[in-house]
């Protein structure tokens, strides 16, 4: 129980004191806007939405308080002083047991002892509630497991009848919770480097649209439609995926694409996309040096879609157990004796790749160009030297030797397509300029 109830005080941590320069209340500041705290925790619980993993804890750590109250309320439970006390002498005692301060743990999480009562309180009610509905007797202990049990039965009835109601993120019979409230607890368990990254997200939301108005730019329906085709195309390359589309994912999101094309983040991506035509406009294409240009044929020029299997091995064995590479080449050659087909090819890499992400998927490794980031660069050399369609002899890659199969070659993108797919490429380098050029300033910079 103790261990449970300094978890939620974890929870509970508040926000660092912001830096001196930004006034109290506020989090984050930029040339021409400012974001106070209520602002922004509003702005987390409705942007990142009800199927986001964080806002839907938040809720339910919330709904699970007002749970506990409202239902002792209804039954006429209270908990005296004494068994507060009671119940707080036997943390303290638990934790000077272990070495540790209670005082000092509750500073640590950013609790005031009154507050830790409050939950102490809570959690004397939430053991009672449960044991009235398991028929416990009164003094009989509930296990964790008891209580969530009891709970999550609860939150689930609540949640699946639940209404859509403006300014609430929850509104289901007795129980109403602001998009505020949800917020707040965000800003307190979200890690501080999720914190920046979502203040520039609102800060983008806010400056880019003028950005656009002063250049006489206009957001349309073709630039979001463009976002969500390059989505799409992404997810159809990437194995890992094993042929689910990006709907698919976002149904499995509790999304889909039209809740996305009225979200801030596709607004955002869809205002980067303009920033990056403005910023690598055909007159940058054309002013490239020889070196540059061919860094960039490299990366987004033409690619490869390749399978493999990969057997690690040493140069000279530093142990009975490590496999040189004479070794390794001939194991693979015996491997390769065995496979006929594109089928044979799967079906052993499978089983004996080395590679376990790409294992899993019978060794298909997906599409690369000549210079992929975080890609060997002797994996992409040794697929675009590799014959199409055909096995490959053992090639040297970093670790060891593999067998490649490479099961289709994309040509180079004509001009016009090259250049977008390399503005794409830079929308991350374009959201950090931007940030940079509005000087943002937030309550989590150097955390």
């Amino acid at each position: 129980m103790l261990a449970s109830l300094l978890a939620l005080a974890a929870a509970l941590t508040p926000p660092p004191q912001e830096p001196e320069s930004l006034p109290e209340g506020v989090v984050a500041s930029w040339n021409g806007g400012t974001l106070t705290e209520a602002g922004f925790g509003r702005w987390l619980s409705v942007s990142l939405g009800p199927q986001h993993d964080e806002v839907r804890s938040a809720l339910e750590h919330l709904l699970q308080i007002r749970l506990v109250e409202t239902e002792a309320a209804q039954r006429g439970y209270t908990v005296s002083a004494s068994e507060v006390e009671a119940r707080f002498q036997e943390a303290s005692a638990a934790l000077t047991a272990a070495g540790l301060e209670l005082a000092r743990e509750l500073k640590a999480r950013g609790l005031s002892e009154a507050e830790f009562r409050k939950l102490l309180s809570d959690s004397l009610l939430h053991e009672r509630l449960a044991r009235a509905d398991l028929q416990l007797a009164e003094d009989a202990a509930v296990t964790p497991a008891q209580l969530q049990t009891w709970t999550q039965e609860r939150i689930a009835k609540i949640l699946a009848a639940a209404e859509r109601a403006p300014d609430l993120a929850l509104a289901s019979g007795p129980y109403r919770i602001a998009h505020q409230e949800v917020g707040g607890t965000l800003l307190r368990t979200l890690p501080a480097a999720k914190l920046r990254d979502f203040t520039g997200q609102c800060a983008l939301e806010s400056a880019l649209p003028d950005w656009g108005e002063a250049r006489g730019l206009v957001l349309d329906d073709a630039v979001l439609v463009a976002e969500i085709e390059w989505r799409r195309r992404r997810v159809a390359e990437n194995p890992n995926y094993k042929g689910a589309t990006y709907e698919d994912l976002l149904a499995a999101r509790g999304s889909s694409v039209e809740i996305v094309l009225a979200s801030g983040e596709i607004r955002v991506a869809g205002w980067l996309r303009l920033y990056a035509a403005d910023r690598w406009n055909d007159a940058w294409f054309e002013q490239l040096g020889a070196a540059e240009r061919r860094e960039l044929e490299d990366q987004f020029g033409p690619a490869r879609e390749l399978s493999w299997l990969l057997m690690h091995a040493k140069n000279e064995k530093e142990s009975e157990l490590d496999v040189n590479l004479e070794e390794a080449a001939a194991e693979l050659r015996a491997w390769k004796e065995q496979m006929k087909s594109p089928a044979d090819f799967a079906e052993l890499a499978e089983r004996y790749s080395e590679h376990e992400e790409s294992r899993r998927r019978g060794g298909r490794f997906g599409v690369v160009h000549l210079l992929e980031p975080g890609v060997d660069p002797l994996l992409c050399a040794a697929a675009f030297a590799a014959p199409l369609g055909v096995i490959s002899e053992p090639v040297p890659v970093s670790g060891g030797l593999a067998l490649l199969l490479v099961h289709e070659e994309r040509p180079r993108p004509p001009e016009a397509e090259f250049r977008e797919i390399v503005r794409r490429a830079k929308q991350e380098d374009a959201r950090a300029e931007f940030l940079e050029q509005l000087d943002l300033r937030t309550r989590w910079d150097g955390r």
